[in-house]
């Protein structure tokens, strides 16, 4: 069996419109003692209005490779046409930087590396679109930086759409995908943005149809989203319910 590649998702063309001018500064920010970046997101998609990236309060995580402490970065200057904020916070140490988004007191590393965390069970009605899907259970982008300032933002995870055409129509209620290989729970994001999981991580994704979704036949394919770690995967096994 051919081996299957899941890549990164990347969503360009998204954040078009920001709340703030082209170049303005939001805050007036002494210079000593903070650490200046500038961070792209034009590879990722935010799910809804993308305005609430550029407001005020909005910050990036960022680890330094010395402590590592979660630091938060707060949005100074926005540059809405190339979908790219300038970010600024404590100063941290080492030539090496760690980022992710959106900010949040409890994130934390693990194994010295950005933490990841996907799903086991996910949820589909039949109506969310592919991005949206997406966008739900892949909320977290990553950056890395090596001393140049700049922080280029993008998933790690990656959708699998499994499309199926059926003689006569049938009421889906679940999907199942399992894999000898781990595919859910809590892992680690490395340098190229490849994902590893932990060793309790679970080797099935579960995709909840709730009442049921009525897959078509014919010519027509069905598509079920199932948000999975970008990678490669051999004899993924897929059942329908």
């Amino acid at each position: 069996m051919k081996a299957l590649h899941i890549a990164m998702i990347m969503m360009s063309a998204l954040l078009a419109t920001a709340c703030l001018s082209e170049q303005e500064d939001i805050f007036d920010v002494p210079l000593d003692g903070h650490t200046f970046f500038e961070a792209d997101f034009e590879d990722v998609g935010f799910p809804g209005n993308s305005d609430r990236l550029w407001e005020r309060n909005v910050g990036i995580g960022v680890f330094g490779s010395v402590e590592g402490v979660n630091e938060k970065y707060t949005l100074k200057k926005a540059f809405d046409s190339k979908r790219t904020g300038e970010f600024y916070g404590p100063k941290v140490s080492g030539e090496k930087v760690k980022a992710y988004y959106p900010y949040s007191e409890d994130f934390s590393l693990l194994d010295g590396n950005l933490s990841y965390t996907l799903a086991p069970h996910q949820e589909f009605d039949g109506t969310t679109s592919m991005y949206d899907q997406f966008c739900r259970y892949s909320k977290v982008v990553y950056a890395f930086c090596y001393g140049n300032g700049k922080l280029k933002f993008c998933h790690a995870s990656g959708l699998l759409s499994v499309q199926t055409r059926l003689d006569v129509s049938k009421i889906v209620k679940s999907i199942s995908i399992s894999s000898d290989q781990p595919l859910a729970g809590i892992g680690y994001v490395a340098d190229d943005m490849s994902v590893t999981m932990a060793g309790s991580a679970s080797r099935t994704i579960m995709l909840d149809c709730g009442d049921g979704v009525v897959s078509k036949n014919g010519d027509v394919y069905s598509k079920f989203p199932v948000v999975m770690p970008a990678g490669v995967y051999e004899n993924l096994r897929v059942v329908l319910t």
